[in-house]
């Protein structure tokens, strides 16, 4: 299976197998954004912040390119990391690679994310 069908998969309900608030039309209207900026020619890596089990991130790993990084920023508390760990891999058969970076983003400092996230160029 190809990761667009996953992808629409995965706004025809089989999202529902995964903990969370991500709704049918949010999902479409990332998947919209996503074909525009393909479209253009649009590169960079994703990032979600607030994971809690892996929801969203799943449909961001279904539309990462291979040359782009998955991160996933949370606090993590009990055992949502894990969760969100294997939502990845039992979703995304190509088993993408996520950088994963725990810690409390409301205390996060621009220089704190110019450290997590240095320039490619």
């Amino acid at each position: 299976m190809d990761r667009q069908q996953c992808a629409i998969d995965s706004i025809n309900g089989r999202s529902n197998e995964i903990d969370g608030w991500f709704y049918p039309l949010d999902m479409m209207l990332i998947v919209i954004l996503d074909i525009l900026q393909k479209a253009f020619n649009v590169l960079g890596d994703l990032c979600e912040v607030g994971v809690y089990d892996g929801e969203s991130l799943v449909l961001f790993g279904m539309l990462a390119r291979d040359s782009e990084t998955l991160l996933a920023m949370d606090a993590y508390p009990e055992d949502y990391l894990e969760s969100a760990r294997r939502a990845v891999t039992q979703f995304c058969p190509w088993h993408l690679s996520v950088k994963v970076i725990e810690g409390d983003t409301a205390l996060y400092t621009a220089a704190t994310l110019r450290d997590l996230f240095p320039s490619k160029a």
